[in-house]
Parts: structure tokens; C-alpha cells; sequence
């Protein structure tokens, strides 16, 4: 979706945050712009530990575990910590919170690593660090760390109440609340948007008036729809968690907006979602990927800006190009017109659905793709011509339209020369890419089969008894020990085979997971590596440092 994207960027420039999994995103009693959650001390170097032994570094895990123990001794390993940052008279103020078990053993163990305490009385404490004083607060079970002694006057009673549920989903996390932030930082991020926009425009060179006022059109629909980012949006959170006990590393990034906002409205109206293109995932493929996704009128805009932007460029190119007949550059832009011409109509009808599959096996690969379109007919019409205009020859590709039908969609086959010395491309293709293009009314396809149409006639078989089925708005699937396996076979290297020869041991644990989730007025998205993928990695790092222990 365009505008979590947006979202994410806009996270960036603030430096934010974090993410939840199963339920909305929690909120503590106060609310500072942003909460840093660190899970309870014992578990953090237990699924640390277990991250670096994933990865082949377990000596690096056993000496960092060591380490933190020995600074951290008189800490509570069963309790949270944290950070707040609050924002005063302009600049963030962070305030830090430790649980306390033992303080005289705490400072002990600090004085090891060269820090000493000095007691400024009420249980107060200064330290040194490197030139720069800290101070500290005993408040019981809790320790709180800032960098000025007034921090202390107004302190929660239990810090972790901030903290909400992230320390129980996250070894580390971060909530930020945009509404919390001054109005005039919002504003002046927005201003600064607005004078990059401006800049840019002034630098660039060779653009037609025409292209200029696309260029600016397109520029002011995108600080209009940051500009609502900030008004409209709750609260972003990240958070990373190295499970030990699901034996993954997850990382989640999500955002929730204000209830009652447009916002909030398009993530309601996703959550009843369906897909009429589930069919097109094959089971045990090396990577399947889905993404089905409502349009907004304002979103409806800016794609239709930004297509109008690609059309501009390509046309460019196909004008300057010195090898290309005039009559070809004219067919090609007559071609490029009528495509974009059915996206924007595609745009209008306010969805898209779509996905795909890539399977490896025995040294081929194998693809099918499709999606929605407003108009299949008009993209089969406008092929047609292209192709008539291209005349014959030995580069031409070959076509054969409406060799067959099935499912109600007409087959297209398409056969292209491929020149090359890469003998490596030549094993998997062989000396020419055997496509077939599928045309529905409604729908659009195209699939890679050197054996013939079987990956794509399966396909509409299973496309025609899974309609409208109840989706989340996208996923991502790549199973990498099959893909390293298939690399391995047509470009044998050591460092894949160590990779692959681990993964195979880890069957069913060797897949890369990016999800597109729905929470309460908002959405999640969630990266998740399998433990098979995190030990492929270690051997491929020890492989290539010669087998060493670690990294």
C-alpha cells in the first residue's frame, strides 16, 4: 500500500519505531513521543546467544554474554528496561529506567568497566563518562538514568507501564507517538519536504514544460499525502525479536492511525478484503508472492501522476534512440499509450490483486504471474498491433495468438531469441525464453514453461474454484534453500554449497517470510528469517573465511 510506504519513509526522517504482532498497537498511561522497550535481561542474551550460534558465531555470542552478565550484575534479569525520550522546549530529552535488584552490586560491577559513582546524596549519583557527567536516580526497584538532575523531579512509579506488551513480543523495540510531537516540528518536517521538492525541480535539466508541470503536480500530490501521514497517524513501531524458542528472527514494522481518520476508514475497509488470485501460488514454489490492495481516491491520483511520469520518460528514450526505424518508435509509443491506458483504468475500478509463483526444479525454472486488469481484451488488442508493426526477422519474437483457450482465457505463445555467451544462461533457458500470455476479460497472465502451457493451464484450474477468498493485503514467500539449490547445480560454488548442504538439514526451516498483516486502524509489515537461512548464512560467512570459528 502507497501510503504505509510513505509512512515508513516518513518514520525515517524522525528516526521511529515499532511494531506489535497479534493485537493493536499498546499505549502506556503517559505518552512521550517515544518509548524504547529492551526485554527482560535473562532473555535477551538467551535469544542472543542463540542468534550467533544460528549464525556460526556462537564464540561471539558465548563472549558477549559474558560481558553483558558481568557489567550488568545487580540488575533484575526477570524485568524490562527502557527508554523514554520526551521532547523539552525543542530537544529530546531521554531518560532511561534499569531494574534494580542490587544497586551496590550494580555500581561494582560498572567500576569494573572503569565507571565510578559519586554519591550526590537523596540517591543521586553522578558518573564520568568520557568527559561528560551522567546522573542516576535510586528509586527502589527501578534505576533511572538522564543527563540532567532535574529529570528526577516528576518520575513514573512503574516505568514498564510504558512499555505496554512490546517487552513480551520484542528483545527490542520502539513506539513513537507522532501526535505527541510539537505541532511545529511537524510542521517544519513538512516545510523542509516542501523546500527539497522545490530544489530538486530548480536542478533538473532537459525537461519539456509539459514535463516540469507533471514533475511538480506529481511532487505536490506526494507532500499533500505526507502532510496527512502526520496529521492522521497514531503511533509507528518497530521491533526486532531473535525467538529462541520459534527458532527465527522476526522484524516487525508497523503503524496505527487516529480513530476516526481517512486513514483509519481505508484500514477498516480492508479488513473484509478477498482475492480472486490465490490459485496463482504454488505450493513447495521457491517464492510465491501475493498483494491485494484497495485504492484511495487520493492514491488514485498520484499513481495516475506518477504513470504519467514513466510515460514521459519512455517516450524520451524510444525518441532518442538511434537504432530504432521511425515507424517502430511510433508503434512503441502508440503501444506504451494504450498499456497505460488500461492501467489507469485498472487505477479507477479502485483494486488490485494480483500474484505469482517460481518453482526450481530439475535445472529449470518455471513462472506464472497474473493479476486484474479493468480491460484484458484492449491489452491482447494492443499486443496484436504492436506485433504486426514489428515485422519478421531473426531478433523478432515469435508469436502465435489464440493458439488455445482455457478457463475463458485466450493463450498466447511467444518464443524469444536469446543471444548470449553466458553458458550458465544458456543451461537454464536454452537459445530461446518460451513464454505464454494469457487474456481474460477481466484478468491478465503470463507464464514462463520451457515444457509448454502446463504451469499455466494448472494455474486457471486452480484460479476457477478459489474466488474470493478472504486475504491480508499481501505476503512473500522464497524458500532459500531451494534457490540455493538450483544455484548450486547451475553455477556450482562453495560458498552456496555450504549454505545449502546446512539448509537441507533444517528442512522446513529455510524460508524468508515478508507478510502485509491488518491491526485495528492500521497494518503490520513482518520480515520473518528461519532458522535454517540463519545457519546458511553462518556457513556461508565461515566458508568464506576459510571455516574459522565465527565471524
Amino acid at each position: 500500500m502507497r501510503t504505509f510506504r510513505s509512512l515508513v519513509a516518513l518514520a525515517t526522517i524522525f528516526t521511529l519505531g515499532m511494531s506489535t504482532s497479534q493485537v493493536a498497537l499498546s499505549q502506556g498511561p503517559d505518552k512521550p513521543v517515544a518509548v524504547v522497550s529492551i526485554a527482560p535481561l535473562d532473555r535477551l542474551l538467551q535469544d542472543f546467544t542463540y542468534l550467533m550460534k544460528s549464525c556460526g558465531a556462537a564464540s561471539i555470542g558465548a563472549m558477549g554474554k559474558m560481558f553483558t552478565q558481568q557489567v550488568t550484575n545487580g540488575l533484575d534479569g526477570k524485568r524490562p528496561a527502557g527508554v523514554t525520550i520526551a521532547i523539552v522546549e525543542g530537544q529530546p530529552v531521554p531518560l532511561l529506567f534499569l531494574p534494580l535488584d542490587d544497586r551496590s552490586k550494580f555500581f561494582k560491577a560498572l567500576e569494573g568497566s572503569g565507571q565510578f559513582a559519586e554519591d550526590l546524596g537523596s540517591g543521586k549519583f553522578a558518573f564520568d563518562v568520557g568527559g561528560r557527567t551522567i546522573y542516576a536516580k535510586d528509586a527502589g526497584k527501578w534505576l533511572y538514568v538522564s543527563q540532567s538532575e532535574d529529570d528526577f523531579k516528576s518520575l513514573p512509579a512503574d516505568p514498564a507501564t510504558l512499555l505496554g506488551d512490546t517487552p513480551n513480543k520484542y528483545d527490542i523495540a520502539v513506539r513513537v507517538q507522532l501526535q505527541a510531537l510539537p505541532a511545529q516540528m511537524r510542521d517544519a518536517a513538512i516545510e523542509q519536504m516542501k523546500q527539497g521538492f522545490e530544489r530538486s525541480l530548480a536542478v533538473q535539466d532537459g525537461q519539456s514544460p509539459e514535463e516540469k508541470a507533471a514533475a511538480e503536480e506529481m511532487g505536490k500530490a506526494s507532500i499533500k499525502q505526507m502532510e496527512r501521514l502526520l496529521n492522521e497517524t497514531e503511533q509507528v513501531l518497530i521491533g526486532l525479536n531473535a525467538a529462541s524458542t520459534s527458532q527465527k528472527l522476526q522484524i516487525d514494522v508497523g503503524a496505527q492511525f487516529i480513530s476516526g481518520s481517512e486513514l483509519a476508514s481505508q484500514m477498516d475497509k480492508l479488513q473484509g478484503m478477498t482475492s480472486d488470485f490465490t490459485g496463482l501460488l504454488i505450493q513447495g514454489a521457491a517464492m510465491t508472492l501475493r498483494s491485494t490492495s484497495l485504492i484511495s481516491d487520493g492514491d488514485k491520483a498520484l499513481a495516475k501522476s506518477n504513470l504519467s511520469n514513466v510515460t514521459g520518460q519512455l517516450e524520451k528514450q524510444i525518441d532518442d534512440s538511434g537504432s530504432l526505424p521511425a515507424a517502430n518508435k511510433d508503434s512503441l509509443k502508440k503501444f506504451i499509450k494504450g498499456m497505460i491506458a488500461v492501467l489507469e483504468k485498472t487505477i479507477d475500478s479502485g483494486k488490485f490483486d494480483g500474484g505469482g509463483a517460481v518453482a526450481l526444479n530439475d535445472g529449470k525454472v518455471r513462472a506464472v504471474f497474473g493479476g486484474s486488469v479493468a480491460d484484458g481484451m484492449e491489452i491482447e488488442k494492443e499486443v496484436k498491433e504492436l506485433v504486426a508493426s514489428l515485422g519478421t526477422g531473426p531478433e523478432v519474437p515469435k508469436f502465435e495468438f489464440n493458439y488455445g483457450k482455457h478457463q475463458n482465457v485466450n493463450l498466447h505463445k511467444v518464443s524469444i531469441p536469446i543471444k548470449t555467451d553466458d553458458p550458465k544462461v544458456e543451461k537454464v533457458f536454452g537459445s530461446e525464453l518460451k513464454l505464454v500470455i494469457g487474456t481474460g476479460a477481466k484478468a491478465f497472465f503470463v507464464s514462463l514453461d520451457p515444457d509448454g502451457d502446463a504451469v499455466i493451464k494448472s494455474a486457471l484450474d486452480r484460479l476457477a474454484s478459489t474466488k474470493n477468498i478472504k486475504v491480508t493485503p499481501g505476503e512473500m514467500i522464497v524458500e532459500v534453500g531451494q534457490v540455493l539449490a538450483f544455484v548450486q547445480t547451475v553455477s556450482p560454488n562453495p560458498l552456496v554449497e555450504s549454505a545449502a548442504t546446512l539448509m537441507q538439514q533444517t528442512e522446513g526451516k529455510d524460508k524468508i517470510r515478508v507478510l502485509n498483516n491488518l491491526i485495528p486502524r492500521g497494518m503490520l509489515y513482518q520480515v520473518i528469517v528461519e532458522e535454517g537461512v540463519l545457519k546458511g548464512i553462518g556457513a556461508a560467512v565461515q566458508a568464506g573465511q576459510g571455516g574459522g570459528p565465527g565471524f
